[in-house]
């Protein structure tokens, strides 16, 4: 009777962990297939300040907030494009962000 409590106890831990790693999964390929994340969903801004506050906001799947390591611009087609690299530094997840400038006009 004990082994069998014991498999069933067993049984649930390995299906909650299961469960876990799927969500974490799902919530980490969200946040690299939202918005922003190709050149293709460029997320459209109108200044300067906007690239700041999505980055600001932007938090890994850990829960910790993310740093800039880098921006970069370039050139697709016509449109004018901001890419932005972002760290987690609890987790080291990498992200890359992509922002239409095409609207700033200088």
């Amino acid at each position: 009777m004990t082994g069998l409590v014991f498999a069933l106890v067993a049984t649930i831990a390995a299906g909650v962990w299961v469960w876990r790693g799927a969500q974490a999964r799902a919530e980490r390929r969200r946040l690299h297939e939202g918005p922003g994340t190709t050149p293709e969903q460029a997320i459209p801004v109108s200044s300067f300040d906007d690239i700041d506050l999505v980055v600001a906001q932007r938090e890994c799947t850990c829960g910790t907030g993310l740093r800039l390591t880098g921006e970069g611009s370039r050139q697709d087609g016509e449109r004018r494009l901001r890419v932005s690299r972002l760290v987690c530094d609890e987790c080291e997840e990498v992200f890359t962000l992509y922002f239409d400038l095409t609207e700033i006009r200088h």
